[in-house]
């Protein structure tokens, strides 16, 4: 039960974000991009930027599942191999290939995703009550629907108001 509050949870703040985007994308494309150098607007809507958030919103899910049953030692354990892997990956792509803020963002986005493996195997692998089974990972129509209801609306309001 505690799962699936979690996974309630987490997926209103992902509807929330994705209301927040699809209403800065339209006020970015009705204002021409006031404000931004034409060269940088494509990438500020999106593109590989999205997909170091994947591993952070994938972590996060992980580690709150384990902190809900009070297992907070694995989520920290992942997060400093991460970290480490973080500063590793930083020096080479600054210092061995010369990259500058492209470099650093890859280094973020391949350590992030790799806490975020190390945390789905071990929810693959445990014998405790949150074991994860792939085979069995779905999405609910009638889970989805609730979320959405929910999430919408949320993600509207703090749309407009924020």
């Amino acid at each position: 039960m505690a799962g699936r509050k979690l996974f309630i949870v987490s997926s209103i703040n992902s509807g929330e974000r994705i209301v927040k985007r699809m209403i800065s994308i339209h006020l970015m494309r009705e204002s021409g991009g006031a404000g931004l150098r034409k060269e940088r607007a494509p990438r500020l809507r999106g593109g590989r930027k999205s997909n170091g958030r994947r591993g952070i919103l994938l972590y996060n899910f992980e580690a709150a599942i384990f902190r809900s049953i009070g297992d907070t030692k694995v989520p920290l354990a992942a997060l400093a191999i991460s970290g480490v892997l973080n500063v590793l990956l930083n020096l080479f792509f600054v210092v061995v290939l010369h990259m500058t803020v492209g470099g650093v963002a890859i280094a973020t986005a391949v350590s992030n995703a790799v806490s975020a493996l190390l945390l789905y195997r071990r929810l693959t692998h445990t014998d405790k009550c949150v074991r994860v089974e792939r085979k069995l990972l779905r999405i609910d129509g009638a889970s989805l629907r609730r979320i959405l209801s929910i999430g919408v609306p949320a993600g509207v309001q703090s749309a407009v108001f924020s």
